[in-house]
Parts: C-alpha cells; structure tokens; sequence
C-alpha cells in the first residue's frame, strides 16, 4: 500500500500504537506465550509485522487495533523496524542483577541474578551521534528555508550547541514521518530520542512526544533566529 503524504499527527498515533503492540509483545515473549522467532520476524520487517497484524486482528487488545487499512500500513512500518532502529532481541536474555524487594537496592547481600528482558535498547555509537548532529543541522537548515531567515554558517551551529535538544526533538520528528512511511535511518533516530527524551543516561518519566512538544522546539528556536537576525519570520511558520 502507497501512501502519499502523512502530517505528524498520523505519524505520532501510528509510532505510539507500535511501541504499545511492542511492549505488548515484549511481554508475551518474558511470559513465553510466544516464541522468540516468531517475534523477531514481526518486529524485523514491516511485511513481517503487516502479517503479524492481519493473522491477529481479531485477538489484538482492542485499543491496539489500528483503525483501518491505512493505520495498519503505518503501525507496521514502525512495528517492523524496531530492531534496525532501537531495540536488540535476545533468545537468551542476559543476567540482571534484582535487589532484594524488602532490603532494596541499597543492602549489597540481598541482590539475586535474574534473567534480564529479551528486547533491550540498542547501544548508541559514535557514527550514529555523529548522523544525528547531521541531521540536527539538517533540520536547522530547513527550518530556516521555511520561515526565510538567513543566518551565517557560525549561526546555525551556535544554534546547534545552544538549541541542541529543540534541534534534535524537530529532527526526530521529520525522521519518524519518513519511518512511517516505511524509510528508517536506523539508530540515529534512537540517538535523536536520547538528546531530548531522556536525562543522565536514563529514560525521563513525564516525558511525552507529541505534536506540541514539536511546535514548542519550532516556535524556541524561530524566537532565537528572529531575536538575534532582527528580522520578522515568514508566516508558513506558525504549522508543525
């Protein structure tokens, strides 16, 4: 199925409908309720995941259903990709350390060796910090082709160093529509994520993407760019 153009609202709903169908699965898997092979193929590819979804419409919770066959096409994108973009599967979990539940974390002798999750967040590299400052500066670029304010090469990367995490949230945003639309760059969308989504190595709590979380880094880094350029923004800015 083709789908020609998306705005971020669809991609928002389909990526969040795949991270709930892969916690989901996730659990299955811990629970041994599904064999980890067949898990893999779903979560490796969007035909595999498309399939997935069609074989078990009728058992999925309800509120994991995509709604029609265009939310089918989209959800199984993301669902697809998960393990050239964020995730590694394992069919033998690692050991993790648990602390005791009474003692806590805080007692050194109560602590047991567990088997750890089978899905596991993948490990950012070098290469991909470096594409995600590209694609930073990329989106920087473009937004100031689209609100038609110039700036200087020094500009755009003091922008970069100071507006790093507003860069990298609007970055995200153009690299999921793409992912939902079937075309991932792998984990540098997880090193994207991990500029504004989490804090001192792990995930923050209260965070949400959204499409107003996008509009504010949008609207942050205009105000900068107009601030310092002293000229008005073009008025194609004020949609995400």
């Amino acid at each position: 199925m083709e789908v020609a153009k998306i705005g971020l609202s669809q991609a928002v709903d389909a990526s969040n409908r795949a991270y709930r169908l892969l916690i989901w699965l996730g659990d299955l898997i811990d629970a041994e309720k599904t064999d980890v092979g067949d898990a893999r193929r779903v979560l490796a590819s969007p035909e595999g995941a498309a399939s997935f979804l069609r074989r078990h419409a009728a058992s999925l919770p309800n509120d994991l259903k995509p709604s029609d066959e265009e939310s089918e096409h989209l959800t199984a994108n993301v669902l697809g990709s998960y393990l050239s973009v964020s995730f590694d599967l394992f069919d033998e979990p690692p050991d993790v350390g648990v602390p005791d539940p009474v003692c806590g974390p805080g007692c050194p002798w109560c602590w047991h060796v567990s088997k750890g999750p089978h899905l596991k967040t993948k490990k950012v590299s070098r290469a991909d910090k470096r594409r995600a400052d590209a694609a930073s500066r990329q989106a920087l670029s473009d937004l100031l082709k689209e609100v038609d304010v110039s700036a200087e090469e020094e500009g755009v990367e003091r922008l970069l160093r100071e507006r790093r995490e507003e860069a990298a949230i609007i970055a995200y945003a153009q690299s999921l529509i793409n992912r939902v639309l079937g075309h991932h760059s792998g984990p540098t969308a997880l090193a994207l994520w991990r500029r504004f989504a989490w804090r001192e190595g792990s995930p923050r709590r209260d965070f949400r993407f959204d499409v107003e979380t996008v509009k504010r880094a949008r609207a942050s880094i205009i105000n900068d760019l107009t601030a310092s350029s002293g000229s008005e923004p073009s008025s194609s800015h004020s949609g995400s």
